[in-house]
């Protein structure tokens, strides 16, 4: 049940170290992830990314679609969502719409790139609802994070 992969998200998260969230989010968490897992253990395993920021990237992705159109589309929604306020899903994925559209883009054409600076991977649940989920100033922060590290990998 919901309640019981939320026992088991706030366990993991306290014998790692992490500070409990409140459930609300846990719950949130657990629905994204739901069909991620296999075992009720793997939840924290797989849904880390919620709670901190990624170490490491997909290069594989960055390389191929982190140019200089999508750094600056990035970096025009970063600043958009750290001034938002309370998101949802549905308006992270609005702003998104007029950044890229403002940048004669598609969001397509960053959706990908966006989910690797949010969560290291290719990867993962529905990338509105991680934005909803973790935040827009989280979700800036980490956006400008993997625009400067891959600038740094470029220069």
């Amino acid at each position: 049940s919901d309640d019981e992969l939320v026992g088991f998200l706030q366990g993991s998260l306290s014998r790692a170290g992490f500070q409990r969230t409140p459930d609300e989010t846990a719950r949130k968490v657990v629905n994204a992830m739901r069909e991620r897992i296999t075992f009720p253990n793997d939840i924290f395993d797989k849904a880390q990314f919620f709670f901190k920021r990624p170490g490491s990237y997909d290069e594989a992705v960055l390389a191929k679609k982190m140019n200089d159109q999508a750094s600056a589309a990035l970096t025009s929604y970063a600043n958009q969502l750290a001034t938002a306020g309370p998101l949802s899903a549905d308006k992270a994925k609005e702003i998104l719409e007029k950044v890229t559209a403002e940048m004669g883009m598609k969001p397509g054409q960053v959706l990908q790139v966006l989910r690797v600076a949010l969560t290291g991977d290719a990867a993962g649940p529905d990338l509105m609802l991680t934005i909803e989920i973790i935040g827009g100033t989280e979700a800036a922060a980490r956006i400008r994070q993997a625009v400067a590290t891959r600038a740094g990998k470029v220069a």
